[in-house]
């Protein structure tokens, strides 16, 4: 039951969440069930972790039915209606949270022609809408909507509109922020897929902002989503980048929390494209943004309770690449207790295994890696699977690096029949780790039993791998050198 989407739901909720939803449940109009009412109540006192062996569907029954004989079908349906209940109090907090309710009175009003009040309500709501109180997604639609209303109102009413290039300036904002988004995300699969997109428009449309800049001006979240498109389409440009951090810098705490942790993800990403360009002085600014995300706890501005993985493997990972394992070390003790409980142990020992491999302390690094539980790390099987694979890659590296030859063989072995054998990571992704373990496998023979010739093929064989196709290809160089190095005094 823990990974049904009810419970996936309920993880989500907050401590108000869940005293408000109690007072959903219980009311009539949405729910005439008194046994959903019990199940919910019965699950509740679980919350937020709500262990697997606590909620059984056995166990719930055992509240909601004390002394009852099981019926599957009963529980199940109680389990949807429970589910159904959930999300529409998804749906009305929504409704409330944001001015989707008074976007619906404003046009309620309008088509029963009460006019007087009609315009009270829109005034009441350009004054609410506005920046850092509204997220920009329903900032700019909200404001293309009292103009459409207004417009709609006087054209009606065969009177003069007002305000033309407010209403066009404010379309226009609306079109860009929706351009942005777009693009940006597009470019972003590009660069995580590794895939090309040909969408000429949108290099027209940056052509006409650059020669244009005051369209965006009036919004410096709109800024943002325009310097890291452009961080996307020019190569190496360090002074778009210092124009993203100026603004940035400049208004994050402006923003909602949710503007500011979007703020915060498109820094991270041209911070990262830097990176894959070559540029590697910003590195360390890349760390400390990276730890400032967790330790501010931004993820509190999403629906989130506590932060995605992602944020956590995220900065191990850029730790990682740069040697840097005092921060790593410092960042997830001070920071371990923010994921969910069951997340902790495997997330720690993931972390200190990066920390140890970055010290060359392989003998830490496999008493960290076997205490990762890779079936239940992430919450995709398929990012289970690739982490799971990447620990077999550092197991192997360790014990080539402690010499225990038999054991490499056997990780070796083990790794390829994983990987032949998986149905869940694509093998194109797959594939460069095989050929690690196969590159790796000739080079342990080598180690031990040298020949020159066979050493000289397989060095040739590795520095012929294209770009992403051999993992850890730095690694077998380097060992590949120690070895001649070793056979040359």
């Amino acid at each position: 039951m823990q990974k049904s989407s009810l419970i996936g739901m309920l993880q989500t909720f907050t401590k108000d969440d869940m005293a408000r939803f109690g007072d959903f449940v219980e009311s009539p109009f949405f729910n005439k069930k008194s046994n959903v009412t019990k199940l919910y109540y019965a699950l509740r006192k679980y919350a937020p972790e709500f262990p697997a062996d606590k909620i059984t569907k056995e166990e719930m029954w055992k509240k909601v039915f004390p002394g009852k004989l099981y019926n599957y079908g009963i529980m199940k349906n109680l389990i949807h209606e429970l589910a159904k209940l959930a999300e529409g109090y998804f749906g009305h907090s929504n409704l409330e949270n944001g001015l989707g309710f008074e976007r619906h009175l404003i046009k309620e009003l309008y088509s029963r022609n009460k006019y007087d009040l009609f315009l009270s309500k829109v005034e009441k709501f350009k004054a609410r809408n506005a920046p850092g109180k509204v997220d920009s997604d329903e900032l700019f639609y909200n404001k293309l909507f009292v103009d459409i209303m207004k417009f709609e109102y006087s054209e009606n009413r065969s009177a003069v509109v007002k305000d033309h290039k407010q209403m066009l300036d404010n379309m226009v904002q609306y079109f860009m922020h929706n351009i942005f988004r777009f693009a940006n995300s597009i470019f972003l699969e590009e660069y995580r897929v590794n895939i090309k997109h040909e969408y000429p428009f949108i290099q027209l449309f940056l052509e006409y902002i650059q020669k244009n800049p005051e369209l965006f001006k009036g919004s410096e979240y709109v800024q943002i989503e325009y310097y890291i498109l452009l961080c996307f389409v020019e190569n190496s440009d360090e002074k778009v980048f210092a124009k993203l951090q100026e603004v940035f810098n400049r208004a994050k705490n402006s923003f909602t929390p949710r503007d500011k942790v979007a703020a915060y993800i498109f820094v991270e990403n041209a911070h990262e494209l830097l990176f894959r360009r070559g540029v590697k002085k910003y590195e360390k600014d890349f760390i400390k943004h990276l730890i400032e995300m967790v330790e501010k706890d931004l993820y509190l501005g999403t629906e989130n309770i506590y932060p995605n993985l992602q944020m956590f493997t995220n900065i191990i990972h850029v730790c990682a690449r740069n040697g840097d394992s005092k921060s790593l070390r410092r960042f997830i003790t001070g920071n371990i207790h923010k994921l969910q409980e069951h997340k902790r142990v495997s997330m720690l020992n993931y972390a200190l295994a990066r920390a140890a491999y970055i010290e060359k302390n392989y003998e830490q690094v496999i008493k960290h890696e076997v205490k990762v539980n890779h079936n239940d790390f992430f919450d995709l099987t398929r990012d289970n699977h690739i982490y799971k694979l990447n620990s077999k890659i550092n197991k192997a590296i360790c014990h080539y690096e402690l010499d225990n030859i038999e054991t490499v063989l056997t990780e070796i072995d083990t790794a390829i029949h994983f990987i032949n054998n998986n149905k869940i990571i694509n093998q194109p992704i797959a594939q460069p780790s095989k050929n690690f373990f196969k590159a790796l496998k000739k080079l342990t023979l080598i180690k031990h039993d040298y020949d020159e010739i066979t050493l000289a093929k397989l060095k040739e064989e590795i520095d012929n791998y294209p770009e992403g196709g051999l993992s850890k290809k730095g690694w077998l160089s380097e060992k590949i050198s120690e070895i001649e190095s070793l056979r040359s005094r």
